[in-house]
């Protein structure tokens, strides 16, 4: 994931592969931070590896933070037509980790509290992020345009 993945997302980049109604250069954020997420939080977890609630907590989390590909394409047409409303669906796995944290916990975790903060985070600043000219310098010379 860690290497393939952003190999892929720079051909799709080069291929001129907008999706969202973002042209390519925009769009790049979206897998690049995907991965950045799961990298991140499956580093993480193999770290507490002997913590088997932690462990679990973070890889479901990694894992959710890979969904938005598969959200994407599910023919409904509110999604569709509102792409900051997929946001709405990994949001709700979170939801439902903390509400299960909290019957069999009775607290949520603090690897649940903080892997959700870390993937909301990302998934709320990196479109924002992408319009910046930083961001589309960076974009541009990955494609080989620049």
């Amino acid at each position: 994931m860690a290497i393939i993945g952003p190999i892929a997302a720079t051909d799709s980049l080069r291929r001129g592969v907008g999706v969202l109604g973002l042209d390519a250069k925009t769009f790049y954020v979206i897998p690049l931070s995907s991965i950045l997420i799961f990298t991140v939080l499956a580093f993480f977890a193999y770290i507490m590896r002997r913590k088997p609630a932690v462990h679990k907590r973070l890889i479901l989390i990694a894992t959710i933070g890979l969904i938005d590909a598969a959200v994407g394409r599910w023919p409904v047409v509110f999604l569709q037509s509102n792409p900051r409303a997929q946001d709405l669906v990994p949001f709700g796995f979170l939801l439902a980790v903390m509400v299960f944290d909290l019957v069999t916990q009775r607290k949520i975790l603090k690897s649940t509290l903080f892997a959700s903060l870390f993937l909301i985070v990302i998934h709320l600043t990196r479109v924002p992020i992408a319009f910046t000219p930083a961001w589309q310098a960076f974009a541009t010379r990955m494609s080989g345009k620049g």
